[in-house]
């Protein structure tokens, strides 16, 4: 093998190596966008808020499902607030969110949250 050959061969490998490290950086970078998502608490046009599928109407229901997300989600959570929500029923979710120990939040306002 001469001298150009193995220049050639050594370049392609090199190419071959940052295309890998390419593609494994931006499939890191998805992978962690995925598994930090911040869970999110809707407060509806109607005050009514959930997590998901789970209605926080009842206090005990909102009490536990809090402390439990507290106790498994350490990081921040999201609250989305319907332009038209209550004030009084935001603070009182916020206010039952620190009793519960959530103490990062992030609050977004939304044209319009009810769900379909």
């Amino acid at each position: 093998m001469n001298d150009h050959q193995h220049k050639s061969k050594l370049r392609l490998g090199w190419i071959f190596v940052s295309v890998i490290v390419v593609l494994l950086s931006f499939g890191s970078a998805h992978l962690y966008d995925r598994l930090s998502a911040r869970p999110t608490i809707v407060i509806e046009n109607n005050g009514a808020a959930h997590l998901g599928v789970i209605p926080l109407k009842n206090k005990t229901v909102r009490h536990m499902t809090l402390q439990a997300l507290a106790h498994v989600q350490s990081s921040t959570v999201s609250l989305a607030v319907a332009r038209s929500a209550r004030f009084s029923k935001v603070a009182d979710l916020l206010d039952a969110m620190n009793r519960a120990g959530i103490t990062s939040v992030v609050l977004r306002t939304e044209a319009s949250s009810e769900r379909k």
